[in-house]
């Protein structure tokens, strides 16, 4: 997964940097800022952020305006992301 990619993919979660950080098992958002500038993302990254835009979801999950509930899931986007419903 390049970090465009990444970003994008954080982004059509409807997740900040600041949000998306402890999802990662990170401390803070400059972290996720690093990846998303390296050359490519670290593989568990890459696949931790495939199971997010599967629609796995931690008890922990932030919610945003994208997820809330009510939102559904708009599969036929390919940026699988969020839309209001």
């Amino acid at each position: 997964m390049t970090p465009t990619k990444f970003k994008q993919a954080r982004q059509s979660l409807g997740l900040t940097a600041m949000q998306a950080a402890p999802m990662f098992g990170l401390r803070d958002k400059s972290r996720i800022y690093n990846i998303e500038s390296l050359q490519e993302v670290p593989g568990w990254h890459a696949r931790l952020m495939a199971a997010y835009l599967a629609g796995y979801r931690p008890p922990d999950w932030p919610i945003t305006e994208k997820n809330k509930p009510g939102a559904k899931l708009d599969i036929g986007n390919p940026k699988i992301g969020y839309q209001k419903g």
